[in-house]
Order: structure tokens, then sequence, then C-alpha cells
């Protein structure tokens, strides 16, 4: 399994903030560390390492920038809305349905005018990372102990089945389609435990739906709601 990786501790010592933190409120309850990788749609949220200040517990912030959005395609207001909008989405649903294999949230999705931040369990980063997708964008590339890692046949069986048993969860008991199996949903947490997240897209169904196979490209989602 993946060997334990430590807070950096220049910044947890020094109680230094990371400029992007620095007008979010994440930061009165957690000392943030460097970025580790990346998740959700187009790798959007970014992950730091970080400590709980209340009682030193290891976790993982997401931090998202709404520059990006922006930068995302056609410029606009209501695409810009959107697309905040179905980010913060994916997190408060992670918050609601909780289950041992999705990704577990420490803290609730923190909003400022620039930025959108929340805390989970702490991750080494997303499956996306590992594989080497969408590396591009992880701007200062990912990290080495993940770019070396390659998974044994046993891991790569037990997570489809960590990640099996969250769809279980979510279709027989919350009666919800989650709509977006992909490399950039999957989480790592430090045991090596697959945990899904990427709860964006996520759609209730009824009695007598037919399931279809779909994972929807982020453009053309947002283009159909606009």
């Amino acid at each position: 399994m993946f060997a334990k990786l430590k807070v950096n501790q220049s910044t947890a010592n020094t109680g230094a903030v990371p400029q992007p933190f620095e007008s979010n409120p994440i930061t009165d309850y957690f000392e943030i560390g460097k970025q580790i990788g990346s998740a959700g749609p187009e790798l959007a949220w970014k992950v730091y390492e970080a400590v709980r200040r209340s009682d030193d517990k290891e976790a993982s912030v997401f931090f998202f920038d709404k520059k990006w959005a922006d930068k995302f395609g056609k410029s606009s207001v209501k695409r810009r809305e959107i697309i905040i909008d179905v980010l913060k989405r994916g997190a408060q649903q992670m918050d609601r349905f909780r289950h041992p294999k999705i990704l577990q949230m420490y803290h609730k999705v923190e909003e400022t005018n620039e930025n959108l931040a929340f805390a989970a369990e702490p991750v080494i980063g997303s499956l996306a990372n590992i594989l080497g997708y969408l590396e591009d964008r992880l701007r200062q590339g990912v990290p080495s102990s993940l770019r070396e890692y390659t998974f044994l046949e046993f891991e790569i069986k037990y997570g489809l089945i960590q990640i099996t048993e969250a769809l279980l969860y979510l279709h027989y008991y919350c009666k919800l389609i989650h709509r977006n199996i992909s490399p950039q949903s999957v989480l790592v947490n430090k045991r090596g435990t697959w945990k899904l997240a990427g709860l964006e897209f996520t759609e209730r169904c009824a009695n007598g739906d037919i399931m279809v196979s779909l994972i929807p490209v982020f453009v053309s989602f947002i283009d159909r709601v606009i």
C-alpha cells in the first residue's frame, strides 16, 4: 500500500497560509500544506495536505479558484455560475450521502467571492493523478511518489470492489445514479482505499427507469444547462 505522506512541516509550523487560501474561512479550521493532486471534473479541484487545528488530525483540503471557470470554454456570467454550482453541489452531496467507500467529509464547503474549499479525509490524490490522466492540469506536476507507483493486481481488484460497494449504496439505498465514474472521481486515501467522489451529476432514479452507462462530458453538460 502507499507510504504515509506527511504534511509540509514548514507550512504547518510557521502557520503560514498558502496564497490561494488567504480569503477563505477554511484556514480558521485547518493548517494547509502543499498541493498534492487534483480531482473532479476536468481536475478542477486542487487537493492540498492539511491538519485540523482542533485536534491535529490529518486531512485533505480541496480548493477551487473561481477564475478557472472564466477560462473554461466560452466565458459568460451564467456559465461561470453554473460551473461553480455544479462543483459545490458535488461536495454537498458527499456530505449528505455517507458511506465507508464514499470520500468522508471533514468540513463543509466554505465559499468566498474568489474560491470554494472543503476538507475531507487525508488522500494521496485521485486515480487520475496516479494513472497520469490529464497530468497537464496539475500545475507543478504529479508528485514522484504517485508517478512511480504501480498497482498490484489485487489492489486493482480490491479497489474496483470498493467503488462497486459505493455504487450499490447509491443505487439501491439512496436511489441515485452516479453518472460520473471516471479516474477523476476516485480518490485514494492514505491507507490505499479507493473512495468514490465526483457526485456533481447524480440523478434520482424512479421505478421503471432504464439504466444506461454514460459519463457526461463537462462541457456538454454545462452547454445543455445553459
